[in-house]
């Protein structure tokens, strides 16, 4: 999924049984706690180049296949300490 000039995140369902999410170069700020909880099979998490300033408690829970995740050039100001939580292989 490659989407472009958006501010609010889609809802969280589109995301399902993707492998590739690419929200690169948009106006998202906030990201929903539940935006990838229903997708396990993510591996690709495109996020660079928004205006996200803070990752939520659980964010990426459970993305086991999650190779790459890609947050540069964000405001990143809040990073809660269980934002990877359920991560690690």
């Amino acid at each position: 999924l490659n989407v472009k000039i958006i501010s609010q995140c889609p809802n969280p369902y589109i995301f399902q049984k993707l492998s590739q999410i690419r929200l690169e170069g948009n106006e998202l700020e906030i990201l929903p706690a539940n935006l990838f909880q229903q997708n396990v099979d993510l591996q690709t998490i495109y996020l660079q180049h928004n205006k996200i300033h803070s990752l939520g408690d659980g964010i990426f829970y459970n993305l086991l296949n999650l190779a790459d995740l890609r947050l540069s050039h964000n405001y990143l100001q809040n990073l809660h300490q269980q934002a990877f939580k359920g991560m690690i292989r």
